[in-house]
C-alpha cells in the first residue's frame, strides 16, 4: 500500500488565537456532497484548502464537533492518477490529542457497481508516531485538516466505477461523498448498454457464510444455530424505512482458552438490483429454504486499541417474493453470525466499533467490548 502524504495539519483556535471554551455540540453529516465545501472538482487537486478557514473557523467558534469529507464528484481517468479526499475535523483539543486522526482514522469506499467495500487506515506515516497523549485534560476546541489519496490508500481499481467514500474515527462517522471514475473522451453507448444488460443477468453469489442446519429444541421450538438468516427473539426489529440496523452484546468476557462468541444480529429493509436476484432456482433441498435473492453486506470492525479495519463480507439470503423481470426490488431480511468464527478478532482486549455497508446504506457504529475479567 502506497502511503498517503499529509499535506497540512493545523489547529485553528477560535477568534484571533484564543482557545474557545464553548461547550461542545456534536454535529454530524454537515456536508452531503463536495459542492457544500465550496470547491469545484479541479480545486481538490489544485487548491483543496481554499475554503478551509471559512468552513472550519465558525465551527470552532460555535464549539461543534464535526468530521467532514469532500472529494471531486468526477475523476476523468485520463486526466488524473489520484483521487483526492479532503477531511476537515473539529473537536475538543483533549479528544483530538487522545484520539489522534493519524492513528485511528479509517478511510472507506463502497463500489456501487460491484458491491465491493474497501477500508484501510486513512493515513500512514513514515515517521515514528509520538505516544498518545496521556496528560491532564486539555481545554478548548481545535481543528485540523488533511488531504488523502483514496485511490492509492485503498488500492481502488483505476477503472470506471461509482464510489461512496467516507471516514470513520472510532464511533464517529463522516458524511459520505459520491465519486464517479470515468474514462473521459468517448464512451461508446453500445458498450454501456451491453455491460448494463450483462450486469442485469448475472447470478448472485451463494450465501456466505453458509446457513447452518437448524434443529428443534426439546419443546419443538426451533433454536437458532448460527449463521442464521431469519428473525428470532434477539433480532432487531425491521426498520420502517430503507435502512440496516444491527445489535451485539455490549461487553463480552473472555474466559477459558476458547474464543468467546461475538454474535452480531442484523435486520434490514433495502432496495436491491436485478443482479442480486436468483434467476435459476437451486436444486430443491427440503432441509433448506429456497432464497429468492442475495444481499451483499460488508461488516467492518475498527478497534479502540488496534484501529486497522477488519472487513467481513456477508452474502445474506432473503426469501421475499421478487419479480425476476424487474430492475430492482425492496426486500427485508435478517442475519445472525458469530464474528469470531469468521475472523480472529478476540486476541486483543479492546472495544470494537462495528459498521456495515450495503449499496448506499450504512449502519453503525455498534460498540462491542472484549475484556478478560
Amino acid at each position: 500500500m502506497i502511503r498517503a502524504s499529509l499535506l497540512v495539519s493545523l489547529v485553528l483556535l477560535a477568534g484571533c488565537g484564543a482557545i474557545s471554551h464553548t461547550p461542545v455540540e456534536k454535529e454530524k453529516n454537515v456536508a452531503q456532497n463536495p459542492d457544500e465545501l465550496g470547491l469545484i472538482d479541479e480545486e481538490y487537486w489544485s487548491d483543496p484548502y481554499k475554503t478551509l478557514a471559512e468552513i472550519q473557523s465558525p465551527l470552532v467558534r460555535a464549539g461543534k464537533e464535526v468530521l467532514l469529507v469532500g472529494a471531486p464528484s468526477k475523476v476523468v481517468l485520463g486526466n488524473h492518477d489520484t483521487l483526492p479526499v479532503l477531511v476537515i475535523r473539529t473537536a475538543p483539543l483533549d479528544r483530538m490529542a487522545r484520539r489522534g486522526f493519524r492513528k485511528q482514522a479509517v478511510l472507506t469506499a463502497v463500489d456501487l457497481g460491484t458491491d465491493s467495500a474497501f477500508a484501510y487506515m486513512a493515513m500512514e506515516s513514515e515517521r515514528k508516531e509520538s505516544p498518545t497523549y496521556d496528560g491532564p485534560p486539555l481545554e478548548g476546541i481545535g481543528g485540523e485538516a488533511f488531504t488523502l489519496d483514496a485511490g492509492r490508500q485503498l488500492g481502488l481499481p483505476w477503472t470506471p466505477g461509482r464510489y461512496l467514500i467516507g471516514v470513520l474515527l472510532q464511533d464517529q462517522a463522516s458524511n459520505r461523498v459520491r465519486v464517479d471514475l470515468k474514462k473521459g473522451n468517448y464512451e461508446d453507448p453500445a458498450v454501456t448498454g451491453f455491460l448494463k444488460e450483462h450486469d442485469r443477468n448475472l447470478e448472485p453469489p451463494s450465501p456466505f457464510p453458509v446457513p447452518a442446519l437448524q434443529t428443534d429444541g426439546a419443546s419443538g421450538q426451533r433454536k437458532p444455530v448460527f449463521p442464521f438468516y431469519s428473525a428470532w427473539a434477539q433480532s432487531p426489529p425491521l426498520p420502517e424505512g430503507l435502512s440496516l440496523v444491527m445489535a451485539a452484546d455490549r461487553v463480552i468476557p473472555k474466559t477459558g482458552n476458547t474464543a468467546p462468541a461475538c454474535v452480531l444480529r442484523g435486520s434490514f429493509r433495502l432496495t436491491i438490483l436485478r443482479r442480486h436476484f436468483v434467476k435459476q432456482a437451486p436444486i430443491h433441498d427440503p432441509a433448506i429454504r429456497t432464497h429468492t435473492a442475495v444481499v451483499p453486506i460488508t461488516v467492518m470492525l475498527t478497534g479502540s486499541e488496534v484501529a486497522a479495519p477488519i472487513l467481513i463480507p456477508l452474502r445474506v439470503p432473503v426469501y421475499d417474493a421478487v419479480d425476476k423481470d424487474a430492475d430492482s426490488a425492496t426486500v427485508t431480511g435478517h442475519f445472525t453470525v458469530d464474528l469470531a468464527k469468521l475472523k480472529p478478532i478476540t486476541g486483543t482486549d479492546q472495544t470494537y466499533f462495528i459498521y456495515a455497508f450495503s449499496g448506499e446504506a450504512m449502519a453503525g457504529p455498534v460498540p462491542m467490548a472484549l475484556v478478560k475479567p
